[in-house]
C-alpha cells in the first residue's frame, strides 16, 4: 500500500546485502509529544484521531477500513463530504481511508443514496418483458475520452453498444475527431443530433466526452425558463456519466501547472493524434465548467464514478493518481469531486480507474443503463397512457356531439 520501502542509509548499507524493507519514517502523531497547552477537549480529539490512522496492514483491510468509515460516516449526517473534507481527511487518514468513507457516504446519503442502492440491488429477472420499449429508446455513446486513460480514441465504444444491446436499446455512436479541441467536438455532437431530433436518446459520454457533452449543453441550452429548448436537444431523456471530466480534470491542471510538464504533454498529444488544446480545455481551472449546468428538463443524468485503488492502477496512471491521492480519491485522471456531476445520482465504482477496465465496469454500467431507462420508459409509457385517455375522451364527446 506504499507504506514500506528501503530506508537504509548508504553508510549502513554493506557490498552484497540486500535492500532491507522498514516502515517509513512520519511524523509521530503521539499525543504525548503534542503541546502542554492543549485543552482537554483537543486532547481527546488528538486521540481519537490518533486511533483512526492506519498503522498496519490490517488496518487496511476492507472489513477495518468500512468499520472505521461507518464512524467517521455518522458525522456527515446523511451527506457527502465536501472536496476540502476529502483532502483534510486524506491528509491526516490516508487515501484508503478516505475512499472508504466517501463510500459509506455516499450509501447513507440522503440525495444520492436511494439510487446508488437500487442500482447495486437491480435484479433483471423480468427484464425480457420490457425489451420491446427499450428498443425505442435509443443509446447513443460519444467516442470520445481522456489522453490520460492510455486507451485509444473510441477504443470503449464497441464494448459499450454491445452492453446496452444487451438490454434490449438502440444503440449508436457520436463520432469525434482527436484532432479538435472540445469545441469543435462538441458541434459534432450537436449536430448529430440535429440529424434526427425526434429521436428519445440516453446520452453515454466518457472522459473528454463529458467534457464535450456539457460545453454543447452550455452553448445551446438556456438557462433562462421562459427560452424556447432547441429542438435537437429535446428529446435526450437520459445522460450516463463514466469516468468523466464533468468538473474539468485536476490531471490535465497539474500537465499545465509545469513548464515542462506541459511541454512533454502537448509532445505526446501531437505524437498521439491529438488537439493539445484539449489539455487546457479539459482542466478543472477551465472558468466554463465553474458555471451552473444549463439542463433539459426531465434528464435522468448518473454519474458512474472511478476509485481506483492504488497497487492496482496502471503505471500510465500511477503518477497522476499519485499526485490527486493528495486531496481525496480519485480514477488516476479525475478526482470523485470532479467526476459527480452534482447533485444528480452518482455510482461509485471501487477498483475502477480511467481506463474503465470492462471487467469492473460493465455490471455497474448495466444496472445504471437499466435503472435509468426504466425511470424513461416508465414516464413516457404514463405520458402515452395520458395521451390515450385523453383521445379517447375527445372521441367520445364528438360521438356525443353528433347524436
Amino acid at each position: 500500500m506504499g507504506e514500506w520501502q528501503n530506508t537504509k542509509t548508504k553508510s549502513e548499507n554493506k557490498p552484497g546485502d540486500k535492500p532491507v524493507n522498514k516502515p517509513v519514517n512520519k511524523p509521530d502523531h503521539s499525543t504525548s509529544e503534542k503541546s502542554p497547552d492543549l485543552s482537554p477537549d483537543e486532547l481527546a480529539a488528538q486521540q481519537t484521531l490518533e486511533s483512526f490512522r492506519p498503522k498496519t496492514k490490517a488496518d487496511l483491510t476492507d472489513m477495518a477500513l468500512a468499520h472505521k468509515a461507518g464512524i467517521l460516516a455518522q458525522a456527515f449526517q446523511g451527506r457527502l463530504p465536501t472536496s476540502l473534507e476529502l483532502k483534510n481527511i486524506t491528509e491526516e487518514l490516508g487515501i484508503e481511508l478516505a475512499t472508504a468513507l466517501f463510500l459509506r457516504t455516499l450509501q447513507d446519503s440522503k440525495i444520492h443514496g436511494p439510487f446508488a442502492r437500487q442500482v447495486r440491488a437491480f435484479d433483471f429477472r423480468g427484464w425480457d418483458a420490457v425489451t420491446a420499449r427499450a428498443a425505442k429508446i435509443e443509446v447513443a455513446v460519444v467516442a470520445s475520452n481522456l489522453f490520460q486513460s492510455g486507451r485509444k480514441w473510441g477504443e470503449h465504444v464497441d464494448d459499450w453498444r454491445t452492453w446496452a444491446r444487451d438490454l434490449g436499446f438502440t444503440t449508436d455512436v457520436i463520432e469525434t475527431d482527436p484532432r479538435c479541441s472540445v469545441a469543435a467536438n462538441a458541434r459534432m455532437i450537436f449536430e448529430y443530433l440535429a440529424r434526427s431530433p425526434n429521436r428519445r436518446r440516453i446520452i453515454v459520454t466518457y472522459g473528454q466526452g463529458t467534457s464535450e457533452f456539457r460545453y454543447m449543453l452550455h452553448r445551446r441550452v438556456q438557462r433562462d425558463d421562459n427560452d424556447p429548448l432547441p429542438e435537437e436537444v429535446r428529446k435526450i431523456c437520459g445522460w450516463i456519466n463514466v469516468c468523466g471530466a464533468f468538473a474539468g480534470s485536476s490531471s490535465s491542471r497539474f500537465f499545465q501547472e509545469s513548464r515542462v510538464r506541459r511541454l512533454i504533454a502537448r509532445l505526446r498529444f501531437k505524437v498521439a493524434g491529438r488537439n493539445p488544446i484539449a489539455l487546457a480545455e479539459t482542466s478543472s481551472q477551465f472558468p466554463l465548467w465553474r458555471r451552473p449546468l444549463p439542463l433539459i428538463p426531465g434528464i435522468e443524468i448518473a454519474s458512474i464514478v472511478g476509485m481506483a485503488y492504488r497497487h492496482r492502477v496502471s503505471a500510465s496512471l500511477a503518477p497522476t493518481f499519485n499526485e490527486l491521492a493528495k486531496s481525496g480519491p480519485n480514477d488516476g485522471a479525475v478526482s470523485v469531486v470532479e467526476a459527480s456531476a452534482h447533485p444528480w445520482s452518482i455510482v461509485a465504482v471501487p477498483g475502477l480507474s480511467n481506463w474503465a477496465e470492462n471487467g469492473i465496469l460493465e455490471p455497474a454500467f448495466k444496472r445504471t443503463l437499466a435503472v435509468i431507462g426504466q425511470r424513461i420508459m416508465e414516464e413516457y409509457h404514463d405520458s402515452e397512457d395520458q395521451l390515450s385517455s385523453i383521445q379517447s375522451l375527445r372521441l367520445t364527446d364528438l360521438e356525443h356531439k353528433r347524436k
